[in-house]
């Protein structure tokens, strides 16, 4: 759901289920308009990706660190390769700017909507970083979080 939902990015239909699952639009015209911010496709294979990380959570500690440290690698050199290949993962393409700093936000400005390949994995593979990083410790600055959390 995440990785090939781009290969539908070129069907132009406009219809209220297609809004739905796929790509933004309207489903009711009317005095009412209902608007379909976020399709259902790359969200739902997120969500279920997310639920899916939740069960590694039961592994040992360093079976669990060595899982998040690889698929992060991973998910990052995923995102540098497609976005510097510039074929597939999005349907706008970086272009080469007139400065460095231009150009950076060219690799880095990917679509959102509907969520492209290569945006869900440009912050996904850094979040799994940060898991792997807090992993062995729990660093100080979320401890009122954490406190709060067990109050409940």
């Amino acid at each position: 759901m995440i990785a090939s939902h781009n290969l539908f990015d070129s069907v132009g239909w406009s219809n209220p289920l297609w809004s739905t699952l796929h790509s933004p639009g309207l489903i009711i015209k009317g005095p009412h308009m209902v608007f379909a911010a976020y399709p259902l496709i790359p969200w739902i294979g997120v969500t279920a990706v997310g639920y899916s990380l939740g069960k590694r959570y039961a592994w040992p500690s360093a079976r669990r660190r060595s899982f998040l440290l690889s698929v992060a690698v991973g998910l990052t050199a995923a995102f540098v390769i497609l976005r510097a290949i510039n074929v597939y993962g999005d349907p706008q393409h970086w272009t080469p700017q007139r400065s460095a700093a231009f150009a950076v936000l060219s690799f880095l400005k990917t679509n959102k909507y509907p969520p492209s390949l290569q945006f869900l994995l440009m912050p996904l593979g850094p979040a799994l970083l940060l898991l792997w990083a807090v992993d062995a410790r729990t660093p100080q600055w979320p401890r009122p979080a954490l406190i709060i959390g067990t109050l409940g």
